[in-house]
């Protein structure tokens, strides 16, 4: 479904990677009446080299 409201925060680049932080609101069933939301938040905490 898709996401009703969100926020890209991009908090690092690195050797071409992107650390980011998202967060927002997207429709978890856009058939309800009246629809339904829920909350969505992604933090990547680690952001090591991986080989």
């Amino acid at each position: 479904e898709p996401m009703a409201s969100y926020k890209l925060k991009i908090l690092e680049i690195r050797n071409s990677k992107a650390h980011i932080q998202c967060s927002g609101i997207l429709i978890v069933d856009g058939y309800a009446e009246p629809y339904e939301q829920g909350k969505i938040q992604i933090i990547e905490k680690d952001f090591m080299e991986k080989n």
